[in-house]
């Protein structure tokens, strides 16, 4: 169990990473995006739900192996965006 917690972890470290990269293109759909969150949430509100949903995935993995899982699956759909929007250029 807390090798899924170290992974999950780690996952989460990646998250952030690629969420900066994100925030920080000056993509016009992103930054509408971003826009949106913001206004509602401040100027930090992407890294405020990355951190929850970290959160939550390490809360979920103390009761069951999924969380790595679905949270992989989560890193892979962050990982994709990211692809595509840097391919976007």
């Amino acid at each position: 169990m807390n090798a899924i917690i170290v992974l999950i972890f780690l996952a989460g470290v990646v998250n952030f990473a690629m969420n900066r990269a994100m925030v920080d293109s000056k993509d016009p759909l992103m930054q509408q995006a971003v826009q949106g969150f913001q206004r509602h949430l401040g100027p930090y509100s992407t890294y405020i739900l990355e951190f929850l949903f970290l959160v939550a995935a390490l809360s979920w993995s103390t009761r069951s192996s999924s969380a790595l899982f679905f949270y992989g699956i989560y890193t892979a759909m962050n990982a994709m965006s990211l692809y595509l929007l840097k391919q976007r250029r």
